[in-house]
C-alpha cells in the first residue's frame, strides 16, 4: 500500500501536469467549441471508422490485460481513489495535447492557444 506521502506527492505532480496540458484544452474550447471538436475527430462525417475503433478498443484493453499480470497492479486495478480520476482526466488531456502536436507541429499548436488565433 502506497504510503499518504507518496499519493500526496503522485496527486500533486498529476495535477500541476493537468494544469499545464489542460489549460491549452480549456482554452481552445472556450474559444472555438465546433472547430476544436471537429479537431478531435468528433464532427459529423470525421468519427473514425468502426475497424480503427474496433483497434484501439482491443488495443486497450490488451495493455490493461498484460499489465494486469503485474502483482502491484492487479492489487490496485479495480479499487476507485481519486487519484486514478486525476489521472484518468489527465491522461485525456495529455493524448489530446499529443494529437495536436503531431497534427500541426509545436509552432502552430502554441499559437492556436492565442486569442484570435485559428488552427
Amino acid at each position: 500500500m502506497a504510503s499518504p506521502h507518496s499519493e500526496r506527492h503522485a496527486t500533486a505532480i498529476l495535477a500541476a501536469m493537468l494544469l499545464a496540458e489542460g489549460y491549452w484544452c480549456v482554452l481552445n474550447l472556450v474559444a472555438h467549441p465546433a472547430h476544436f471538436i471537429a479537431f478531435l475527430g468528433f464532427a459529423a462525417g470525421r468519427a473514425g471508422t468502426a475497424q480503427g475503433w474496433v483497434l484501439g478498443v482491443a488495443v486497450a484493453a490488451l495493455y490493461v490485460w498484460r499489465s494486469a499480470r503485474l502483482p502491484s497492479v492487479r492489487e490496485h486495478l479495480w479499487r476507485p481513489s481519486a487519484l486514478k480520476a486525476l489521472a484518468l482526466v489527465m491522461a485525456l488531456a495529455a493524448a489530446i495535447l499529443e494529437e495536436a502536436f503531431a497534427r500541426c507541429g509545436a509552432c502552430s499548436v502554441a499559437a492556436s492557444a492565442l486569442p484570435g488565433e485559428r488552427w
